[in-house]
């Protein structure tokens, strides 16, 4: 199998909200605000675990954040602080945020995949992993498959029930 793509390409797939691992499969297709569990291209889980998507929220954050600091300065500064430059700067962190999310989500995933790479779905894996492909008998992995510690396990049948002394 072909060797992993440059940080770089994995970086600008991110940015044109494709899959890091293979740069075809769209991380957002039928939903707005909402990726697709899997690149439908290779296979590989945008969402690795519950509440991954707020890694998306936090890039999203690092750029939102500070330009609504900037614009708020830049206005605030020459024009002596009227009331409005507090909700200037709100108002423009809010449009880049809401402008920027599904990018920022996808860049995650990028950033993410070069952090903590997963065997793409093909036999084999990488090169130079030692990993491989899931059993395709098995079925993907469920994330919500895990069983909950709080539950523990279910008891058979017979000691579940009690027995009545009979009269």
């Amino acid at each position: 199998m072909g060797s992993r793509p440059p940080v770089l390409q994995t970086l600008v797939r991110g940015f044109r909200g494709r899959c890091p691992v293979c740069g075809l499969g769209p991380v957002f297709h039928r939903h707005r605000f909402r990726a697709e569990e899997a690149c439908r291209t290779c296979g590989w889980r945008f969402e690795r675990g519950p509440g991954h998507w707020l890694g998306g929220s936090e890039v999203n954050m690092l750029l939102a954040f500070p330009l609504g600091v900037a614009v708020s300065v830049l206005a605030g500064a020459p024009l002596g602080w009227p009331w409005w430059v507090p909700f200037l700067g709100a108002a423009t962190a809010f449009a880049v945020s809401l402008g920027f999310y599904r990018r920022s989500r996808s860049l995650f995933y990028a950033f993410d995949w070069l952090l903590d790479p997963e065997d793409p779905p093909g036999p084999g894996g990488w090169e130079g992993d030692g990993g491989g492909a899931p059993d395709p008998e098995e079925g993907p992995p469920s994330l919500w498959a895990i069983p909950d510690p709080r539950v523990g396990p279910t008891p058979p049948r017979a000691v579940a029930r009690e027995r009545r002394p009979r009269v």
